[in-house]
């Protein structure tokens, strides 16, 4: 055991103590700093609604899905991640 290891184990309480008392400084920290710094954001969202109705799921897949999920992938220059087969 080394002498720090040593002190530890003499005085867990005061150790439990400063810890406790530093994550009591962090809330206290937290709760006092002013939100009026932050700017207000607004993420874009892009909403698709494509319905299928009764159809079987191989069918939604192949004729509702797989043309707007190409279409977003040419847009935004990504590969294709669906597998149409």
């Amino acid at each position: 055991m080394t002498a720090s290891s040593s002190w530890l184990t003499h005085h867990v309480r005061a150790v439990m103590l400063v810890i406790g008392g530093l994550c009591a400084l962090g809330v206290a920290a937290v709760l006092r700093l002013p939100v009026a710094i932050f700017p207000d954001l607004t993420v874009p969202r892009i909403i698709i609604d494509a319905e299928g109705g009764d159809a079987p799921a191989q069918n939604v897949l192949v004729s509702v899905t797989t043309l707007p999920i190409a279409c977003w992938a040419k847009l935004s220059g990504d590969a294709p991640w669906y597998s149409a087969g």
